[in-house]
């Protein structure tokens, strides 16, 4: 999931003007071909409901569900969700770090 990062970020950088992306130009294109491929991409492996995977070793803590047998992942919407507002908050802590540029005055001589 930490590879929507950039995506994410491309995306957020776009919508605060940030970042300028000619549409009618190949660069441009090619930046929203390649944000949305990667996107779609992470979204996809992260959204799909494959078996648990078993461990070697035996877990440090062991989740019971109301009939006191072990739950095996049930809650796997919830957990994709929190990966995406984890990139989302990734995203916006790169944003936050980039300098703003100083407010310039006109002056009338």
């Amino acid at each position: 999931m930490v590879n929507a990062v950039a995506s994410i970020t491309f995306i957020i950088a776009i919508i605060l003007g940030m970042e300028i992306v000619h549409v009618r130009s190949l660069r441009g294109l090619s930046k929203i071909a390649g944000a949305m491929v990667s996107f779609a991409g992470v979204t996809t492996i992260s959204l799909y409901k494959g078996a648990a995977v078993k461990s070697l070793w035996k877990a440090p803590i062991q989740i019971h569900g109301s009939s006191g047998v072990a739950v095996a992942h049930e809650s796997w919407v919830k957990g994709s969700l929190l990966a995406v507002a984890s990139c989302i908050c990734w995203s916006l802590c790169f944003i936050l770090q980039v300098p703003l540029p100083a407010p310039t005055t006109t002056s009338k001589n």
